[in-house]
């Protein structure tokens, strides 16, 4: 689950930058999903690294 994988992810001196995208989307707006749909390769191309978790 999501709290798992945070915690795992988590390192106590460093800052850290996430983007989750069935929290920082609204899932229930058409509109707003498309448009993060069509930034995703942009969000991972900019990422000094990619996490992905398939539950």
């Amino acid at each position: 689950n999501l709290f798992e994988g945070l915690r795992r992810l988590r390192h106590k001196t460093v800052v850290s930058y996430l983007w989750v995208g069935a929290i920082c989307t609204n899932q229930e707006d058409l509109q707003e999903r498309n448009q993060q749909v069509g930034m995703t390769s942009r969000i991972f191309q900019s990422a000094a690294r990619v996490d992905i978790s398939l539950g």
